[in-house]
């Protein structure tokens, strides 16, 4: 049998959970849902950067960022969740309707801002999602 990484099996739990996170009665699965959120925020944003998740979000309509934001509320990350709900109110300014909105060249300086704003964010998500992940086995 395969082993599975902490991550993965974080991230598929909240993918394949299909209820609220204040659904689940037991608290280590209401952890690793938050848990899960998290390793899914953290890949996306890696990927195409905090305004790309965002984007990428809206044109799936996902959960991911109104989870990840549940999530990083309930761990006490809250300066984390304070700037992606800041970068998710931007995007909606930027791109009212679809990412075939034009930007302005204030808003593409506004984009750059908060995508250098997120990496260290990102680390920081990085470092407690292991050390929880690890915490729960």
């Amino acid at each position: 049998m395969v082993e599975r990484s902490r991550e993965k099996v974080a991230v598929d739990f909240w993918n394949e959970c299909g209820v609220p996170r204040d659904a689940l009665e037991d608290a280590a699965d209401r952890e690793r849902w938050d848990l899960g959120a998290l390793v899914a925020l953290v890949g996306v944003a890696g990927n195409g950067g905090l305004l790309g998740m965002i984007e990428n979000n809206r044109e799936t309509s996902g959960p991911l960022v109104a989870d990840a934001l549940t999530a990083l509320r309930s761990l006490g990350l809250t300066d984390a969740a304070d700037l992606v709900a800041r970068a998710e109110a931007a995007y909606l300014v930027m791109r009212p309707n679809d990412c075939s909105d034009d930007l302005t060249e204030e808003q593409e300086e506004l984009w750059d801002e908060l995508d250098e704003a997120w990496w260290p964010v990102g680390e920081e998500i990085e470092r407690v999602v292991d050390e929880r992940l690890a915490a729960l086995g």
